[in-house]
């Protein structure tokens, strides 16, 4: 990924929190239509134009993913 170390500020809790809120109900809202292997940051949709979220996350984006998927009920 094309994250640069020091570049980023950090998400706090509760912008994490209503993050994973968000992409929650846009699951309950559309499960056969929005799958959580489709959330992907600007990196990996234009790697040389933008960069964020990168390291704002508490994680980089592949284990957002996976925690999004393992956590959903």
């Amino acid at each position: 990924l094309n994250i640069k170390k020091g570049c980023y500020q950090k998400f706090t809790i509760e912008q994490e929190i209503s993050l994973k809120a968000l992409l929650f109900w846009l699951k309950k809202q559309a499960p056969d239509i929005f799958y959580f292997e489709n959330v992907v940051s600007h990196d990996e949709i234009s790697p040389d134009r933008k960069n964020d979220a990168g390291a704002s996350l508490s994680m980089n984006i592949e284990q957002y993913r996976r925690f999004l998927k393992e956590s959903f009920d």
